[in-house]
């Protein structure tokens, strides 16, 4: 095609436009000859272009399977491409979440590290065992008939006494509140955001003339044109409006509340005698060795100097505690559960877990015997 084909002369003969819509020229399949399409046959040999044409259709087909390989081969590729970009994130997070553990195991060693152990030897000790003595005997009480035993004796009248309060009714009182109650409507004036509307720029035509060969000597060329028309969009613009607005008011009101008042109760005081058990005395024992001892009996004297149909009962309570201190300083009270575990107590050693923040901890119980010579590092 020329570089201008606008500038060619249009065909106008009817002999000419014939062959240039008769289609594309073909070679005769026999003798080698080119022909044209408006022609029919072959001019020069005579040839069946009808059987030239299967011929060409047989041809095609042949290749298509060839076309098809490659189609597929083309497949195969984009597959891998994408299965490719699908188990790249899978590695990455798989990489990335063995990179989160390896930190996290680093810094669980870090934190492990701030521990360490050391052992504690006896830097003092203390225990306490006391008696408690309780007698039975007659005391005297006071109260209101509701607390006197049955078996009260001597009881004698006090007169009455205020027993509680009570609250009663005493008409009522006059309250005055407000309440915000509907007033009407007031008009609110806005502005609000509308289409009114639209804003359109001209769009510039262009045309040009493009031209198709026919494979027969002849070009079809047709016009063809872009833009031209306009381009619009909406167009906004502010208006003003308004609305009812509904609004209240404060209405002053009144109510009748009850009022009450406070009324003492009397009831009967008394005074009486009555049997029951009272702490009496207390005799401890305490000392800082490993060798506890209770209070003898010559020091209870449980029983003695009761009057007629009084008696005593004792109870007995006792604590223990032992100061552990490491050569650094660090101290631990452990404290025994009885008498027994505070005696195994002597000559032993307890080990601490110990850290720069935290108070000692023992681990395990106090071990016969003389401690490692030296402390031993101890992840925990």
């Amino acid at each position: 095609m020329p570089g201008t084909p606008a500038q060619l002369p249009s065909v106008t003969d009817p002999r000419l436009l014939q062959i240039a819509h008769g289609g594309a020229n073909w070679r005769c399949r026999y003798c080698g000859s080119n022909q044209r399409a408006a022609d029919g046959d072959c001019a020069n040999c005579g040839g069946d272009r009808a059987r030239h044409q299967q011929a060409a259709q047989a041809a095609a087909s042949h290749g298509r399977p060839q076309k098809r390989g490659k189609s597929a081969l083309r497949r195969i590729l984009i597959a891998g491409v994408l299965l490719g970009l699908f188990c790249l994130p899978i590695f990455l997070v798989f990489q990335l979440d063995n990179c989160h553990r390896s930190d996290y195991s680093t810094h669980g060693a870090a934190f492990a590290e701030a521990f360490h152990t050391e052992y504690g030897t006896i830097a003092s000790a203390s225990w306490s065992q006391a008696v408690y003595v309780e007698r039975w005997k007659v005391v005297e009480r006071e109260g209101f008939e509701d607390a006197k035993p049955k078996s009260a004796t001597d009881v004698r009248a006090l007169g009455k006494r205020q027993h509680h309060v009570d609250k009663v009714a005493d008409g009522f009182d006059t309250q005055t509140y407000t309440e915000e109650e509907p007033n009407g409507f007031r008009t609110e004036t806005y502005t609000e955001q509308e289409q009114c509307g639209q804003s359109c720029t001209p769009r510039p035509k262009s045309c040009r003339e493009v031209c198709t060969p026919q494979g027969n000597g002849f070009a079809k060329c047709d016009q063809v044109c872009t833009g031209g028309g306009e381009t619009c969009s909406p167009k906004y613009c502010m208006v003003t409006k308004t609305k009812q607005v509904p609004q209240t008011h404060l209405v002053t009101k009144t109510r009748q509340v009850p009022r009450f008042k406070d009324v003492p109760v009397m009831a009967a005081y008394f005074k009486w005698k009555q049997w029951a058990w009272e702490p009496e005395r207390t005799i401890e024992e305490k000392g800082s060795d490993f060798a506890p001892k209770w209070p003898s009996a010559e020091q209870i004297k449980l029983g003695e100097g009761l009057a007629k149909d009084e008696k005593e009962r004792k109870s007995e309570r006792a604590s223990y505690s032992v100061l552990y201190r490491t050569a650094t300083g660090k101290e631990y009270t452990y404290r025994p559960g009885d008498l027994a575990e505070y005696r195994r107590c002597e000559g032993t050693y307890l080990t601490l877990k110990v850290g720069r923040y935290s108070s000692p901890e023992a681990m395990g119980v106090p071990i016969s015997g003389a401690p490692p010579a030296a402390s031993s590092p101890n992840a925990q």
